[in-house]
């Protein structure tokens, strides 16, 4: 597709935004958030898209949108973006064009991208070729993340209930149910997650694959890896050294426990389940076969504490399939009572 003047067309918009998505990166990003684009409205060299508010990080992992209402609730604003000086990208707009199905996600320069309320009559533009394809886009997805995947009678949590994020600097319930999920799927000694990446409670309740996705929104795989004892300890103290402050590094874990000083940020006791069911501390001459996602393996989760260590399988199972499974598999699709608390795993002293 050729672009003979700097005059950004309808054209061109249409069809860049029906597979694309504006976004901001940088000092100014803030929250990181970005727009799916509905609507498009060229004035001068100022392009204003109408749409909804999504977090960043998650409409890049996992096309999630809906996270903060177009209309604010005095009905007589739109929350919209407005990019300015948008001609520069238009090259990108027309390469998007070409591959309407990679879903691009384009990062626009700090300052260039911002997001304010204006009057909603302001916006005369209706973009119905880009409205009728992702509402139908929409109530597929709808339709398959809406279905009950299982049930719980406890509500997992990654926080207290107050806006701490526990997952961040405690176990919790959900760091536990989502760390059996990787060791029953990996058959490890020992598996891991970040507690960064555990986004969301899930209520107590019939739970759907939408709540799930929630939880886990990130598109992580599953690896099983190799580490001696002494690599797994210095992973402990990496990814402990904040407490009593949240990092987003810290371990959820199974089939081990350990002990945080926080005094002196000090790992004093770590042990390995046995098969049958004692804890033996950990040797760290010794080799463990550790199940955790690619990201905390070697895409620069927990401190890159393991990307030394060699992989031993790599899943093409997602980490959030891996919770369904495991329930579906082991608890008839109920989440146990060994679940409705912590299990003390970690302990904070």
């Amino acid at each position: 597709m050729s672009h003979p003047s700097n005059k950004i067309t309808r054209g061109v918009l249409d069809e860049a935004f029906k597979g694309g998505h504006v976004g901001m990166v940088g000092s100014e990003a803030q929250d990181q958030r970005m727009f799916r684009v509905h609507d498009a409205h060229v004035v001068g060299d100022t392009v204003v898209l109408a749409g909804l508010v999504g977090d960043f990080q998650t409409v890049k992992e996992k096309g999630d949108f809906a996270v903060e209402p177009l209309v604010p609730e005095d009905g007589k604003h739109l929350r919209v973006g407005l990019w300015r000086n948008a001609f520069p990208f238009v090259q990108h707009f027309q390469q998007l064009a070409h591959f309407p199905g990679r879903n691009g996600v384009f990062q626009s320069p700090p300052g260039g991208f911002h997001i304010e309320l204006i009057p909603a009559e302001s916006i005369t533009f209706s973009n119905a070729v880009v409205a009728s394809t992702t509402d139908s886009i929409h109530r597929l997805l709808d339709a398959e993340v809406n279905k009950v995947v299982f049930h719980s009678d406890y509500r997992l949590a990654i926080d207290d209930g107050k806006g701490t994020r526990m997952v961040r600097k405690a176990e919790t319930n959900a760091g536990d149910l989502c760390t059996d999920a990787y060791r029953y799927i990996t058959k490890a000694d020992i598996a891991f997650n970040n507690g960064g990446g555990i986004r969301a409670n899930i209520e107590a309740g019939d739970v759907t694959l939408k709540q799930v996705i929630d939880m886990q929104p990130f598109d992580n795989r599953i690896v099983t890896i190799q580490a001696t004892g002494a690599q797994i300890l210095n992973m402990l103290q990496l990814c402990t050294a904040t407490l009593p402050e949240e990092d987003g590094a810290f371990p959820q874990v199974s089939g081990m426990r350990f002990t945080v000083r926080v005094a002196d940020h000090t790992i004093t006791s770590a042990e390995v389940l046995q098969p049958d069911g004692t804890y033996k501390p950990i040797d760290p001459a010794a080799t463990y076969t550790v199940g955790t996602t690619n990201y905390c393996a070697y895409n620069g989760g927990f401190y890159n504490a393991f990307r030394q260590c060699p992989v031993i399988k790599e899943y093409t199972t997602l980490c959030r399939e891996t919770l369904t499974l495991y329930i579906q598999e082991v608890h008839n699709g109920n989440v146990p009572a060994q679940y409705a608390a912590p299990q003390g795993r970690i302990i904070i002293e």
